[in-house]
């Protein structure tokens, strides 16, 4: 439910979810469900602007989430908790400009995903780790990460972080120079983003990060050249 009013973009009734989850949690000791609601309540707070929330509750699970429990899936997520938890929590603490702190955690959640060598978890600690880098400014450590994430996207049909994959990627090719693949990235990651919100729309109704009821769908972009990283493909939610 915390993920559905995320999406819906009624973020502060996500957080509210979230914390009734917590309350049950805690008198269920109930360890997946304590750790899937700091993720996803950390993801409502860092929308509403409220970094410290969300790096708090990405804190906690990461001092929870060491040792032997690195390794475990628990249940309620696509993806490693520990991975998830230590990505987003780099992704938060360069909000508040604790670059060397947020890179420390992205770069043990990148060595935690290859370990595993699970798709899901990869991608993610690739596009968030990679961003944190692009944000710093740090084009050559950004541009790999990126680029292996999006091999990853490739490679396992995980179409959820294409846009974020490759708009990264395409605003770090045009900042080196590399206008023509930048650009391509760029428009890939539009068309991309547009077919997927074509597919599965918002809830209607207003508020921050929804479509309205009337809203009209996104109109199909024009045909572009595509990235040698991301072969040619009907422009579909489901291709990378």
């Amino acid at each position: 439910m915390v993920q559905y009013f995320i999406n819906s973009g009624d973020h502060e009734h996500a957080v509210a979810v979230g914390q009734r989850a917590l309350a049950l949690a805690a008198a269920s000791g109930d360890v997946s469900t304590r750790l899937t609601a700091h993720i996803f309540m950390s993801r409502a707070y860092y929308s509403l602007g409220d970094y410290r929330r969300a790096i708090d509750c990405l804190r906690q699970n990461v001092t929870f989430l060491s040792g032997e429990l690195v390794r475990e899936r628990f249940v309620g997520l696509p993806g490693f908790p520990a991975v998830i938890s230590r990505s987003q929590l780099a992704w938060c603490l360069v909000e508040v400009g604790a670059f060397a702190e947020g890179i420390a955690w992205g770069e043990e959640g990148v060595r935690m995903a290859e370990a595993v060598e699970h798709p899901f978890s990869l991608a993610h600690a690739y596009a968030l780790t990679g961003h944190v880098s692009l944000r710093q400014g740090d084009l050559p450590k950004a541009i790999p990460i990126l680029e292996r994430g999006l091999r990853v996207c490739q490679a396992a049909h995980l179409p959820l972080f294409f846009p974020r994959l490759a708009s990264s990627l395409g605003v770090a090719y045009t900042q080196s120079g590399r206008l023509a693949e930048g650009l391509a990235l760029l428009e890939q990651a539009v068309e991309q983003s547009a077919a997927m919100v074509r597919r599965n729309p918002l809830p209607p109704g207003p508020g921050p990060g929804r479509r309205t009821r009337h809203a009209p769908a996104a109109g199909p972009l024009p045909s572009r050249p595509r990235h040698p990283l991301c072969p040619d493909r009907p422009a579909r939610a489901g291709a990378c």
